[in-house]
């Protein structure tokens, strides 16, 4: 409704919170964390599944976007970070 409406761009931008954030971690850790993640071995099986996910997404029949070996990679990044 109109008044909801206006009672949200009254509000504060919730994005403003961002500059209340502190820090968990420091930079160094930060990277050390990265560098295990990049360690840790991928099997064939979920390399030979993430493949046939990239694959499948470029079937003619399939209803969403194709996805890029570059979106395999990111897949396999947020499994071994996960």
């Amino acid at each position: 409704s109109k008044d909801t409406e206006i009672s949200i761009l009254k509000k504060k931008n919730p994005r403003d919170k961002i500059r209340d954030l502190k820090p968990i971690l420091s930079s160094q850790e930060l990277i050390k964390i990265q560098q295990e993640v990049e360690e840790i071995f991928v099997s064939d099986s979920l390399a030979m599944y993430v493949g046939a996910l990239l694959e499948n997404s470029r079937r003619d029949d399939f209803a969403g976007e194709s996805a890029s070996t570059r979106a395999g990679i990111s897949l396999i990044r947020a499994a071994k970070a996960w």
